[in-house]
């Protein structure tokens, strides 16, 4: 929310963002493969908030 109201991703660093995102698509992929409904579920929400996230650095750069 902070990074929505303040316009300002520049306490962000474009490698983490890219870190979390590989991460977490490690993390949803192990889920998937093990059929385990509560890591892909953690995972897929994740996910959504790191691709905004990523999309704000990207549009706020």
């Amino acid at each position: 929310m902070r990074i929505w109201k303040t316009r300002s991703v520049k306490d962000l660093s474009l490698a983490m963002v890219l870190l979390l995102v590989a991460g977490t698509v490690c993390w949803l992929t192990y889920g998937l493969l093990k059929h385990d409904a509560a890591i892909i579920y953690t995972n897929v929400m994740v996910l959504i908030m790191s691709l905004v996230i990523f999309y704000f650095k990207i549009k706020y750069k």
